[in-house]
């Protein structure tokens, strides 16, 4: 049976290169209204700084999670803590992003002109996007209040795989 395909607002397309994504977050950036959503490694966080401070100045909110130490003044940025650990199990470097919750983009980056981006104004796309962002930032915030004791709990009794990935960023985690 054929699949129901249609074209609309809805459809995801691709963006391919590095400089043809950038270029697409940027508008994104610039375009903003109300909020931007954004987990992405310092690299790329460099290339996007003044479109993100100019999004700060029109009081659009900014969720930024950084990959790597990366700071701007008068903007809270949470880190995840173990940049190096995240690109070897992920083989690289990705970056997401939402604007206004409408429009959402997420790709594997490298600075190459082979890199791939799907980009979609879909909204239950945009919706998981913005979630998965807020997720790893409210998890973060949390650990950063715990002392080693409870991390140290917390963790032996999460033993699965699935959930070892997601405490691996955590600040204090231990194996």
């Amino acid at each position: 049976k054929a699949l129901n395909l249609k074209e609309s607002f809805e459809s995801v397309f691709h963006v391919y290169g590095h400089n043809s994504i950038l270029k697409r977050i940027k508008e994104m950036i610039t375009d903003a209204r109300r909020e931007i959503s954004l987990a992405a490694f310092k690299e790329e966080l460099n290339e996007l700084q003044d479109f993100l401070m100019l999004a700060h100045k029109r009081n659009v909110k900014l969720h930024i999670m950084s990959f790597g130490g990366f700071n701007m003044t008068g903007i809270d940025i949470v880190s995840h803590s173990k940049e190096d650990w995240v690109f070897k199990k992920l083989k690289g470097r990705f970056l997401n992003i939402v604007k206004d919750v409408e429009e959402g983009l997420i790709c594997s980056l490298d600075d190459t002109e082979n890199c791939v981006a799907s980009w979609s104004k879909n909204p239950h796309y945009c919706t998981n996007i913005h979630l998965y962002i807020a997720h790893e930032i409210a998890l973060i915030k949390v650990f950063n209040l715990l002392d080693k004791p409870t991390i140290s709990k917390i963790s032996s009794k999460l033993k699965d795989d699935f959930t070892r990935l997601i405490l691996e960023g955590m600040p204090s985690f231990s194996q």
